[in-house]
């Protein structure tokens, strides 16, 4: 009996660890959105290093914005959107990977904003890159608004 249940822990110990090593995708790449569900055309480049991420995001053909943030699950700071009001003082961010996707909390740095999280979950599919849209209740965890957008790599 001993000898099966030694398998057994070896086998699930070696399952656990090759999930462990699993390698993050590389999102580096010139995205184009080809959600039908929305006006904008919106273009992202990404320039992806070991520890951060560099995202240009270009909506309508004009209006690009730059973010910069560690993707090892240190705080970033970033502006908030081009559509933002005037007194919009941006976004604290921290982004940490779960298996192969890409999770990104981001708060606004306002604390009359702070009463939510936006949560982007990156994911590779089918070669084209999903992002996952999740407005969340900071107080309850309740998640408000959900959205996917879909990029294909140019």
């Amino acid at each position: 009996m001993k000898p099966v249940a030694l398998t057994l822990s070896v086998v699930v110990v070696a399952a656990l660890t090759t999930g462990a090593g699993q390698e993050k995708p590389s999102f580096s790449g010139t995205w184009t959105m080809v959600d039908s569900s929305t006006k904008r055309s919106t273009t992202m480049v990404v320039t992806q290093g070991a520890d951060s991420m560099i995202l240009e995001v270009t909506q309508r053909g004009k209006d690009t914005v730059r973010y910069a943030f560690g993707i090892d699950d240190t705080e970033s700071k970033n502006p908030g959107s081009t559509e933002a009001p005037a007194g919009k003082t941006g976004m604290v961010s921290r982004a940490t990977w779960e298996g192969a996707n890409l999770i990104l909390s981001l708060t606004p740095s306002s604390s009359a904003e702070s009463s939510r999280v936006l949560k982007q979950t990156w994911s590779l599919v089918d070669g084209n890159l999903v992002i996952t849209l999740s407005e969340i209740n900071q107080a309850t965890g309740a998640v408000l608004r959900e959205t996917k957008q879909t990029f294909k790599r140019n």
